[in-house]
């Protein structure tokens, strides 16, 4: 049975924020963008399909499709893991300050048996690390 579990945050409106600035705090505590040397991410012109495209693509190169893909207005998705857990999450630039952290690659769990995921765990490895930007709100969504 599958279940939806993720983390919404929106950021304050006076700040011009991307998606790269999101990455780059999330790198700076441990989240890393590559897993096994390949990049899982939204490619450009994916028309809200959410076709996940996983290639060896270079940072930089990463970093300006996905400024290519905000200057069309169209969704940033990119697959991030922590450190060396294979713990991991997609992370969606829903619109403008605007993410979505989808928790869905090896959950952390307090109880595996009864399904209850360690929210607690998730909160301290991303909230933290966008101290240095303004967080209107928050929320953790886990549906059955």
């Amino acid at each position: 049975m599958s279940r939806f579990a993720s983390l919404n945050i929106t950021f304050g409106n006076n700040l011009s924020l991307s998606a790269v600035n999101v990455i780059e705090a999330l790198e700076s505590v441990g989240w890393q963008i590559n897993a096994n040397n390949k990049v899982v991410y939204l490619p450009l012109n994916d028309d809200e399909m959410f076709n996940w495209t996983s290639s060896e693509l270079p940072k930089e190169a990463l970093f300006n499709l996905i400024e290519e893909k905000e200057s069309k207005y169209e969704t940033v998705g990119l697959e991030m893991y922590w450190n060396d857990l294979n713990v991991g999450m997609h992370l969606l630039e829903v619109e403008t300050n605007k993410f979505c952290f989808t928790l869905n690659i090896n959950r952390m769990y307090v109880d595996k048996e009864n399904d209850i995921m360690d929210f607690n765990w998730y909160a301290n490895k991303i909230i933290p690390c966008f101290k240095q930007f303004h967080i209107c709100e928050y929320s953790f969504i886990y549906e059955f």
